[in-house]
């Protein structure tokens, strides 16, 4: 009887683990967690993908910014399309949420191109912004933001000011690296005895060069699916020594695992697990 007993004071003691682990994960999730899956309010939504393309000025700038996801990762490119250099960073999933309230917060996807403007900026600034959400999408330019502080239309300004500042506090110290994949050799997953369990991956992979270095590893949770994204930087225009260096890094996937079947993706390689 007194085993009995203790039998079911044991079981009761784990299921309420169980359920107080799965409250906690429940209510952690917060407004970036619901645009990465389409879970805001309006599930087809999802994350969405920004570009403004800068040209003009009296320096004659040609600057294209992309904002999208990719392999799992929200990525911040910048392209300078007279040398073809590119520079990129993962962006993350609240600053992305974040920037979208604030562009929605300006109508982005009802402004038209402020035409009124076309006959009176000379050597000004032109921004052609496309920006896409679901089945919102709206194309528009804006001439000289700088000058659009009369009739209502600091909108403008305040769209392209936020993308501009979000680009440039994520590349400024890299607009002299080139940011590339790290090049994955082997993936392999180590299960911890833990409870709830806890899940390593073991990833092999190799620097292309005596310049080329880790920059960041990125990791993103849908479901059982889990995206890694580990990239790597390099000076531009360095000479460099020709020598593979291989490299292995290991990475705690964050949150806990119940018994089930799991997808890992770094980069392009896929893993399947089963707990």
């Amino acid at each position: 009887m007194d085993n009995t007993r203790s039998f079911s004071i044991i079981m009761y003691l784990l299921n309420l683990t169980v359920l107080i682990c799965l409250i906690g994960c429940t209510n952690s999730t917060d407004i970036a967690d619901e645009i990465l899956n389409g879970d805001n309010g309006d599930a087809k939504d999802g994350i969405g993908r920004i570009v403004m393309n800068q040209t003009g000025g009296f320096a004659g700038v040609s600057r294209k910014i992309t904002i999208q996801e990719e392999n799992g990762s929200i990525v911040l490119t910048s392209v300078d399309e007279r040398t073809h250099q590119q520079s990129e960073d993962s962006v993350s999933p609240e600053e992305f949420a974040e920037l979208w309230q604030m562009l929605e917060a300006n109508d982005i996807f009802t402004l038209s191109t402020n035409a009124k403007l076309l006959d009176t900026v000379a050597d000004a600034f032109n921004y052609e912004l496309i920006v896409e959400r679901g089945e919102k999408r709206n194309q528009f330019s804006v001439y000289a933001p700088d000058l659009l502080v009369d009739g209502g239309e600091t909108r403008y300004n305040a769209i392209v000011s936020a993308i501009e500042q979000l680009a440039d506090s994520h590349l400024q110290g890299l607009e002299n690296f080139i940011v590339a994949d790290l090049p994955i050799n082997n993936v392999s997953v180590e299960i911890l005895e833990s409870f709830p369990m806890q899940v390593h991956v073991v990833v092999d992979g190799t620097l292309s060069d005596g310049c080329t270095t880790l920059n960041e590893i990125t990791q993103r949770r849908e479901g059982n699916t889990i995206h890694l994204r580990i990239t790597t930087k390099r000076p531009k225009d360095a000479f460099c020594i020709q020598v593979i260096t291989d490299i292995q890094e290991r990475i705690p996937l964050e949150g806990g695992f119940l018994p089930g079947r799991y997808k890992i993706i770094v980069n392009d390689v896929e893993k399947e697990i089963k707990i």
